[in-house]
């Protein structure tokens, strides 16, 4: 089947043909840039995610390190969208 591409919703042209224990591997990966402090409150309950509560878990004495570092967007943008090459939707 045809998925959307997540940025501008339209089909994507190219099928991803790789194996799915990949993709998986690519999302991992991925997280490495985040930490795993910062997985766990994004994934938790990412349907009730505020940009207050974003803010505030951020500027959390243990997490400035990383609020200062300089993360691609390219990284959160391949982060999302390998999670919707998975069905992962609401992680995506």
């Amino acid at each position: 089947t045809k998925s959307r591409h997540p940025a501008t919703n339209k089909f994507d042209t190219k099928e991803d043909s790789r194996p799915m224990e990949e993709r998986l591997q690519s999302i991992e990966y991925h997280w490495t840039s985040f930490g795993p402090l910062a997985k766990r409150f994004l994934l938790r309950e990412p349907d009730k995610l505020t940009l207050e509560k974003f803010l505030n878990f951020f500027s959390l004495p243990d997490q400035i390190a990383f609020a200062l570092m300089s993360v691609s967007p390219g990284t959160a943008h391949m982060l999302a969208y390998e999670y919707f090459n998975v069905g992962a939707y609401d992680n995506a």
